[in-house]
């Protein structure tokens, strides 16, 4: 145990401390020997803590106090964000969101037509992120991401008729547009949201029940009659 002398004639702990403190205070003469204890039980506690408060703008993170303890909300990381504790820093990151997205077309000058239950082959890949591939051969679109994705596609026809998309030659439920009754250039339009998984295969299929024919819609290849876009939204 540790000794500590005094060579004051008085050591009056009144003068330190608020008046609140003067049940705490104590005069110890000279020479007269205390040990650690009893000095820790003449100096009082520092003024208690009675609240805490966040300045500026924003969210609270301070719930209140607790006996002595003040009490804190605890930081989650929600979709997107990165919390990296050291020991003295909290980091907080968003992580940026990479565009994924294809469009593909084809813009031949004659007439095209699909039998039925055929893919829709686009001759052209006009704009594609390096996550998607397009076979300009087979009309096969792979995905190499999984995703939330929104598919478009546009036709010109000769008559009325109806495209459907499959995956992994499996056909996507609710994702049938039938043209109406028009001129000799009808237009197919479809627009739908659909789930996929990563390495799947995406494809447009004439499901009318019979050969559709795709009109020309200028004699130069520089228009394009037909064009299917995804587009990674989620």
């Amino acid at each position: 145990m540790h000794r500590h002398k005094y060579a004051y004639t008085t050591l009056a702990f009144l003068a330190l401390y608020p008046a609140h403190c003067v049940s705490n205070t104590a005069i110890i003469d000279n020479n007269q020997s205390v040990n650690d204890a009893t000095i820790e039980r003449l100096i009082p506690f520092a003024q208690t803590v009675t609240n805490a408060g966040s300045v500026g703008t924003g969210n609270n993170v301070l719930i209140g106090k607790v006996g002595r303890t003040l009490t804190f909300k605890t930081l989650v990381a929600g979709s997107g964000i990165t919390l990296t504790p050291s020991s003295t820093e909290l980091q907080i990151a968003a992580s940026s969101s990479t565009p994924s997205y294809a469009f593909v077309g084809e813009n031949g000058t004659g007439l095209l037509q699909i039998t039925n239950g055929s893919t829709v082959v686009f001759n052209r890949s006009i704009a594609l992120t390096s996550d998607i591939t397009y076979n300009t051969g087979t009309g096969n679109m792979t995905f190499a991401n999984a995703g939330t994705y929104q598919i478009t596609y546009l036709l010109s026809m000769g008559a009325p008729a109806s495209f459907q998309l499959f995956l992994d030659g499996t056909l996507v439920s609710g994702t049938k547009f039938i043209s109406s009754l028009g001129s000799t250039d009808t237009k197919n339009c479809g627009q739908m949201i659909i789930a996929i998984t990563a390495g799947q295969v995406l494809s447009l299929r004439n499901t009318s029940g019979g050969t559709v024919t795709i009109v020309p819609v200028s004699n130069t290849s520089a228009y394009v009659r037909l064009s299917l876009i995804a587009q990674k939204v989620a």
